[in-house]
This record gives structure tokens, C-alpha cells and sequence, in this order.
């Protein structure tokens, strides 16, 4: 067979960019799929030392989980582990195997079928350790790499193989055995080490992930093996026009032996006891048996292994990279440093989270947009980038989501709909008091979407999409909001019945939408137990960016303050006065908007929705029920309770609410268009119209993408930004806050 193998000399645009195989292809194609992220006992004292097994992912429709298992007498030689980025691996320290509990019959079937346009292999490896450069041959004079994955009957005996040479760790090898190729490894796909791509590399390849793509189409022959830089770009390293063809495509595959097992780490060994021979090839002469040294073992960390009974073509292996400029060429040399190329790689990375490489033809567009003096323009490039969502406006909102203000939290529908609303140029007016929240949609992610189980009663959902790594940007879709109506089936609703099976869940659209501020997870942060005076004051603080202490109105009038505040703490009329009252008369006159509302059991409940009891020691934690005042129905309990504190404080009996916010200092600086309402709703909408809110929100994106807050000297821009964002053109676009301050010298400089 005569393979004609291409060295790729030059960088073509659609490869630039931070390309990889989408999650949503992924889960779709993926015949089987390991992501490692389930820690594994190491130690021989630890259950289930020899026991562990590493679940396949993939679609049930391909057939029952092809699951893994070690079959290695020394577990030190494997282990799991988590980078500092919460990704999971499989470790292989040393000589061991991993492989297939059965053989893998799915593969060979899926592969087989008539549907079946090919072969493609994904990984993601480290390579950490050296390791002694190995020289046995077999066939005669093939050099062998050391096994990524293959999947074999026994080392002769091979279907196709991903594996590495250790001279200098950057020379991969892939090939696949058709019906014409009785042995794939008599002229194997291999990437040279002077590839231009990563050139240069030498021991550095030890150090960083790296994804490795193999892919073969059994129609065209066409095959190639793809590889990361040091910067993550994806490139073709290598290809043939002649990728192990022959035969028909109906009997592409035939040669394939159906006893195989899918294998990590090594080549298939039929006795573990084999592991035990000397793990070096170099004691091994060319054409000696075989069976002196079967031992191939790679080391090294794995992330990812994916196996598609398909040759996924360019668009589908460099996702959202292959969408930038398809047909443009560009040589590296060709590729002058001006200041605004630099400066439109940092935009990039700012906007996205992620580096680029110089030569990303995204880049160049920008640059000309800069040339123009279109700094907003050339910005909104990146934010239609996916990392843009994914990583940088979830962040954004994350950092609301949660009480402890960080980023580092689960996703949730708060972050999800701030996601979406960016996504979509929807105004930022509208976060709280919309009728809305955003949620993946069942045709493009696959993850348990039950409105009740996996929405409004568990976060189940969202932490899916996060498990999965879907793109938020393609998969998220905009929803009605929901509540969950709530009843007992023996119709005994007011006596705390809290036997699971007596009860009827009901989604129902919610008819007191109000945005962010009746997600899931803002119930969960600011409304369970307590007087809601907590949810008034994160409102304060998320989006007005005003702690309660800022606003704080020692003036204030005292009839709005609840009954459990002491209007003489400890003998101190005065300290009531001058501290207690100031915030309070600000808190209590707002938080009766959440009068009707709490969140326990795991779901925010409405008092309209759910039954309702006065009974003091009703358990909300394991039960349908809402607690309510009995001199306040409808009205949450424990805002009303500590009665006895002082008598004459006020009984919250609706959800009427008075703006206390507004004289002084507040009326300037929060700049209020309404001074009481009804509700939620209203409640939100009065926050949205103040003038702080654009001004807040110009703040926060400013501390997202410029890495610090800020700071007096930027007061003048965060200002006119600001206006900018609540003009009538722009209508509160969040997309273009982001785009208007990231190209601000003071934020890419930081100074």
C-alpha cells in the first residue's frame, strides 16, 4: 500500500483557534466515552482496591456500557487524580493495563454497520514522567510506540491503535486495519517531530495536556491525525490521501477480529503474569519472537478517551475554530506583531478566558477593527466565542448567584438565564421582573430535564450541563417560569403529612414571575428559614452593588421595623437609634415584597401553591407545607416571628412594600423612579430602573474582564458607560457592557 504522508507546513485560520470536539457531538456520536472523574481506591488496604470499574458514558443506544477495569497485579502502578482545574485522570505510573470488563462487541458493531462512515479516536493526555526510550520492533523494522488505547485480541492482533514514542514525547502514531491492511502497524499514520506546529518542543511535552485525534474515513480513505500546541490550538498534524483503504465500504472493517477488548496503557495481554517481563525493548532483537516482550505499557495521564464508529470531518473535530474563516491561509511567518494585534489578543483572552495563538485569523480581524478605531467592534468578534459564555459571563454570574459572592459554584438557573439573557441582546431590565429563566434544551443536551425532579426540586439539571461540558451558548433555550403546586392526596393538608407517597408535585406556570429573583437557586441562597431580610439586602448588593451599611438611614421612619427588633437593646435607646433603626427601617420596608414565599424541601414554595398551616412546629424541611403567621395568612412565618420583642412592631400581612431608600444621600445615588409597589415583581422592577443599576452592572463587568474593581479614577468612565448601556439604542445589553470596557486602556493595562 502506498500512503502518502503530508507534512502540514503552514496554519490554515479554521485550525487557529481553540477548536475541539464539542460535548453535544460528544454525547451524540461517542460509541463509548471515559472522562475519569470519579476518584479510584489506590492503596491495596482500601475496598475495592481490584474492584474499581471506570463507567462508559456514552448513549445507551449504542449498546450496554463497555465499562473498564484493571487487570494489573500492582495497583500502585495506577491511579486518579484532579488538576487544579477540577478536571479528573486516570494516572498509569508504570507497567499495568486497563481495559475492557468484555469484549468490545458494541465497537465492533456500531463500526461494522452499513451507516458507519469511519473511525475516530479522541484523547487527552499529560505526559509527566520520563520514561526509558524503548527500541523493540515488531513487525520487522517498525519501530513500536508505546499504547495510548487500542483495541486488541492480542498484541499481533490489532483493530486500531493510538500510541506515543517517548523521543522526546511529541511523535504520535495511529492506524486502523481495513480490508486491504491485514496489519495496520506495517505502515502506520506517525507525526514527525519537526512539524511545524511543535517544533521545538522536545522534553516540554511532559508537561501539558494534549489532545490526540485519530481520525479515518472508510469511503474516501482519507485519514488524520490531529494534535495540540503548547497553547492548546488544535492542528492536523499529519495526513494520507490513502488512510489503510482497499475493499469496499461495505467491508472496511471485515478484517477486524470480533474477540478484541478495548485497552488503556497497553496492548492487549492474554495473562496479567506478563506484565512481570522485563519493561524494556531494548534487550528485545528485531524479529525475535514475539512473545520475549509484549509489554508496551505508556505513562502518563489520561482525561478523556472517546470512540466514534465515525470519521468526523473538520467542522465537527474544531467545533466553533473551524467557523472563523474557513477558506483564508495563513503562514506563520506572514504574521507581523502591531501593537493592536496584541492588543486584540488580549481583548480575546479577556473576553474569553482562554489564549489564542498570534496567528488566530480572529485576531486579524479584530486588528483592522482597531485600525478603525471600533474598539467595540473589533471586542464583539470574541463575545460571539463560546468560551465567552461558557467561561467569562458564567463567571459574571455565577459571582451573584451564590451568598458567598464567588465564582467557584455549581451552575444554576440564575447563572443560566443571566447566560442566556447576554446570548440573546435581551435588556438587562427585564433579569428582575421577566417572566423566564433559561434551561437546556432536550434536543441538544442530554441530561435529565424532569421539571419537577431536576429543575424546581434539585439542581440536577445544571450541574448535567456542567458534568457534561455542554456549550451553554448552543444548548441553553428560554423557558416560561415555573412553580410547584403542591397537595396531599388523602386530603389531609393542614395536618403535616409528609409521607412521599401521599403526595401530588405539579409544575405550574408561576403567576408572580419576577425574574432572577424567583429562580431556584436565589430561594435557595436568600430565602430559607429567616425573615427575607436577606433577600432584600443581596438585592441591595448584587444589583445596586450597595451593602445595606452604605444605605443605612439613621432618619428613617421605625413603623415598617417587624416586632422582633428591640427598641431598646440592651437599656440603649439611643443604640437602637442610631444603628439598629438605620437599617432596618431600610430592609423592613422592602422585604414584605417576599412576604409570600420560602424555600424548603428542596423547592421554593408559594403560599399559593402549597398548603399552608399555622402550627409552630411544622416541619417546612420534610414537608409540603408553608409555614404562615395566623394573624397574617398567606404571609411566611417567620417574618412575623419574636412577636413578643416588641409588641407594637409591625405585622408583615402582605406584600405591600415602601421604598425607605429614597432621601438623602440614597435619593442621589441610587436615583429611585418609584417609592412603594406590590410584589415581586415590582419590587424589581424598581431596582432595575434606579439609576445604580446600569451603574452597578458597568461595575461588575468591569471587575470581570479587568481583573480588579473599580477604582476612583475610573468613575468618570463607569459613568458615561453606564449611560451608554441604559440609552434607548443600547436597552441594557449586557453583551455590549462587555464589549464597550474591555478594550478601555486603563482596564487592558491595569492601571
Amino acid at each position: 500500500m502506498n500512503v502518502q504522508k503530508i507534512l502540514i507546513l503552514i496554519v490554515f485560520a479554521s485550525f487557529v483557534s481553540k477548536a475541539d470536539i464539542s460535548s453535544v457531538t460528544r454525547a451524540a456520536k461517542a460509541v463509548v466515552h471515559y472522562d475519569f472523574e470519579t476518584a479510584f481506591t489506590n492503596t491495596p488496604s482500601d475496598p475495592g482496591y481490584n474492584t474499581v470499574e471506570i463507567a462508559d458514558r456514552a448513549d445507551a443506544k449504542f449498546g450496554a456500557p463497555l465499562n473498564l477495569k484493571w487487570y494489573a497485579t500492582d495497583r500502585t502502578k495506577v491511579g486518579w487524580g484532579q488538576d487544579l482545574s477540577g478536571d479528573g485522570y486516570l494516572w498509569l505510573r508504570g507497567p499495568t493495563i486497563v481495559r475492557s470488563m468484555t469484549l468490545a462487541t458494541k465497537i465492533n458493531t456500531e463500526c461494522k454497520k452499513a451507516t458507519s462512515t469511519g473511525l475516530t479516536v479522541e484523547v487527552e493526555i499529560e505526559n509527566n514522567e520520563t520514561v526509558e526510550e524503548r527500541t523493540g520492533e515488531f513487525p520487522a523494522n517498525i519501530g513500536q510506540p508505546l499504547r495510548i488505547v487500542s483495541m486488541s485480541k492480542d498484541f499481533t492482533t490489532v483493530n486500531f491503535a493510538l500510541g506515543q514514542f517517548y523521543d522526546g514525547g511529541d511523535r504520535f502514531m495511529a492506524g486502523a486495519t481495513s480490508a486491504a491492511a491485514a496489519n495496520l502497524f506495517r505502515d502506520p499514520l506517525i507525526s514527525s517531530n519537526t512539524s511545524v506546529m511543535i517544533q521545538g518542543l522536545g522534553r516540554e511535552a511532559q508537561q501539558y495536556k494534549q489532545k490526540v485525534i485519530f481520525t479515518v474515513n472508510k469511503k474516501t480513505g482519507f485519514a488524520t491525525l490531529y494534535l495540540t500546541d503548547r497553547k492548546g490550538n488544535l492542528y492536523p498534524a499529519i495526513e494520507t490521501t490513502d488512510g489503510f483503504s482497499g475493499g469496499t465500504v461495505a467491508n472496511y472493517f471485515d478484517r477486524w477480529n470480533s474477540q478484541a477488548f478495548l485497552n488503556i496503557g497497553n496492548d492487549y495481554i492474554p495473562t496479567v503474569a506478563t506484565l512481570t517481563q522485563p519493561e524494556s525493548f531494548k534487550a528485545y532483537a528485531p524479529n525475535a519472537p514475539e512473545s520475549n516482550n509484549p509489554n508496551r505499557y505508556w505513562k502518563g495521564k489520561l482525561y478523556r478517551l472517546a470512540i466514534y464508529c465515525e470519521a468526523l470531518d473538520n467542522s465537527e473535530i474544531l467545533g466553533s475554530a473551524f467557523q472563523i474563516v474557513k477558506n483564508e491561509v495563513f503562514p506563520i511567518v506572514n504574521v507581523a506583531k502591531t501593537p493592536n494585534l496584541i492588543k486584540a489578543s488580549e481583548i480575546y483572552e479577556r473576553l474569553t478566558g482562554t489564549k489564542t495563538a498570534i496567528f488566530n485569523p480572529m485576531l486579524k480581524q479584530m486588528e483592522e477593527k482597531l485600525n478603525a478605531n471600533d474598539a467595540v467592534s473589533a471586542a464583539a468578534l470574541v463575545t460571539e466565542h463560546p468560551s465567552f459564555y461558557n467561561i467569562t459571563v458564567r463567571n459574571f454570574a455565577n459571582k451573584m448567584s451564590n451568598r458567598d459572592e464567588t465564582i467557584a459554584f455549581p451552575l444554576n438557573d440564575f447563572a443560566a438565564t443571566i447566560i442566556g439573557v447576554v446570548r440573546d441582546n435581551i435588556s438587562a431590565k427585564e433579569l428582575l421582573s421577566g417572566n423566564y429563566f433559561y434551561a437546556g434544551d432536550p434536543a441538544k443536551a442530554a441530561v435529565p430535564s424532569d421539571d419537577i425532579d431536576n429543575i424546581l426540586r434539585s439542581n440536577s439539571h445544571y450541574e448535567a450541563l456542567d458534568l457534561n461540558n455542554y456549550d451553554l451558548k448552543a444548548v441553553l433555550v428560554q423557558r416560561r417560569q415555573m412553580l410547584i403546586k403542591a397537595s396531599s392526596t388523602n386530603g389531609n393538608n393542614n395536618t403535616g403529612n409528609n409521607n412521599i407517597n401521599n403526595i401530588v408535585f405539579e409544575a405550574v406556570e408561576n403567576p408572580f414571575p419576577a425574574g432572577l429573583l424567583t429562580t431556584r437557586q436565589w430561594a435557595q441562597a436568600h430565602l430559607v428559614a429567616g425573615t427575607n431580610r436577606r433577600a432584600a439586602e443581596f438585592t441591595f448588593r448584587e444589583f445596586l452593588c450597595s451593602p445595606i451599611e452604605n444605605m443605612a438611614d439613621s432618619a428613617g421612619p421605625e413603623d415598617v421595623i417587624g416586632r422582633d427588633i428591640d427598641r431598646n437593646p440592651g437599656g440603649s435607646r439611643s443604640k437602637f437609634t442610631t444603628s439598629c433603626r438605620a437599617c432596618h427601617t431600610i430592609l423592613d420596608g422592602f422585604r414584605p415584597a417576599f412576604g409570600h414565599v420560602t424555600f424548603s424541601n428542596g423547592f421554593m414554595k408559594h403560599s399559593s401553591m402549597v398548603p399552608t398551616t399555622t402550627n409552630l412546629n411544622a416541619d417546612e424541611d420534610g414537608s409540603i407545607q408553608m409555614r404562615v403567621h395566623s394573624d397574617a395568612p398567606g404571609i411566611k412565618a417567620a417574618m412575623n416571628h419574636n412577636e413578643d420583642t416588641f409588641i407594637g412592631g409591625k405585622t408583615v400581612k402582605n406584600d405591600q412594600w415602601v421604598n425607605n431608600a429614597n432621601s438623602g444621600t440614597n435619593r442621589t445615588n441610587i436615583g429611585w423612579t418609584r417609592t412603594s409597589g406590590k410584589g415581586l415583581a415590582e419590587f424589581g422592577k424598581a431596582i432595575a430602573e434606579s439609576k445604580a443599576f446600569p451603574k452597578c452592572m458597568a461595575k461588575r463587568v468591569f471587575f470581570s474582564v479587568c481583573k480588579r474593581e473599580a477604582e476612583a479614577k475610573d468613575e468618570q468612565f463607569i459613568k458615561k458607560v453606564a449611560e451608554e448601556f441604559s440609552s434607548a439604542e443600547r436597552n441594557y445589553n449586557i453583551k455590549y457592557l462587555f464589549q464597550r470596557i474591555v478594550a478601555n486602556e486603563s482596564c487592558l493595562g491595569g492601571k
